[in-house]
């Protein structure tokens, strides 16, 4: 009797042995299946059991009921968890390789979005290139222009026509007027001039100071003398601000009382 309890003994503590080695062992035989996530759940199982049946065999039969329901339960409860595994780790081998948008750094939404904006801007350009080669197509088209000769006939001290401004040749846009043309001559040749542009009848003209001795000249209302347009030598019968300049025209202001231009004698 003491002989089979000693035997007993020793099978039992063969059996503790057994159990924590197959413990030791399955629990690196899953880490490295894990880590390398190649190997299938049911590789993991039949790995367990083979285990628990090295174990079964070193054991009593007792103990290897128990032992391979343990092993059993623990491989199971290794292989749920790590079930999400294969899924985990195919999610995760997709984010380091990525595809060609990851590899730039961005997602392909924003490599087309990026692409689309290059293409925008490289289409902006070309037609800036072709409105700057091509003016006339943006509408900026310059105006044309008309020139004409200006002059201003004065009297002198005896009230004998006097040259005050001699013929000037001026630039205008098309659709400028006489009262746009005597402005520019005024700033061009500086002679002193008094007149209101915008009056109910448009441009009117008060006097004009002499650039050689400083008389001035205004409506004299005992000879009815005043500053008179003419346009091509004939007296015009509108205002300044209603003649449109036309191309090579001959205008000037005379200060006279008659119907036709003062002649300058020399």
């Amino acid at each position: 009797m003491f002989e089979d309890e000693c035997q007993r003994a020793s099978l039992r503590r063969r059996g503790v042995i057994a159990r924590g080695v197959a413990k030791r062992c399955l629990v690196a035989f899953l880490a490295f299946a894990m880590a390398f996530s190649t190997t299938p759940a049911q590789l993991w199982a039949e790995g367990a059991e083979g285990i628990a049946e090295a174990v079964a065999q070193a054991t009593t039969p007792g103990e290897d009921a128990a032992l391979a329901g343990g092993a059993a339960e623990q491989s199971g409860a290794e292989v749920s968890d790590s079930g999400s595994a294969p899924a985990a780790s195919a999610a995760a081998s997709k984010a380091a390789t990525g595809d060609e948008g990851s590899a730039t750094g961005e997602s392909p939404a924003a490599s087309e979005q990026s692409s689309a904006a290059s293409a925008g801007q490289a289409g902006s350009a070309a037609a800036a290139a072709v409105q700057t080669e091509n003016p006339t197509e943006t509408g900026d088209v310059a105006k044309k222009q008309v020139e004409v000769s200006f002059s201003i006939i004065g009297t002198d001290a005896d009230g004998k026509a006097q040259t005050w401004v001699a013929p000037t040749q001026l630039k205008l846009d098309e659709g400028a007027t006489a009262a746009d043309a005597f402005v520019k001559l005024q700033q061009k040749t500086g002679f002193k001039a008094d007149y209101d542009p915008n009056t109910a009848y448009g441009f009117y003209l008060k006097s004009i100071t002499s650039p050689s001795d400083g008389r001035t000249l205004a409506f004299d209302p005992t000879t009815y003398a005043f500053w008179q347009l003419f346009v091509d030598g004939a007296s015009s019968s509108v205002g300044a601000s209603s003649v449109k300049l036309t191309q090579g025209q001959k205008v000037e202001f005379a200060y006279t009382a008659g119907s036709a231009s003062p002649v300058v004698k020399d």
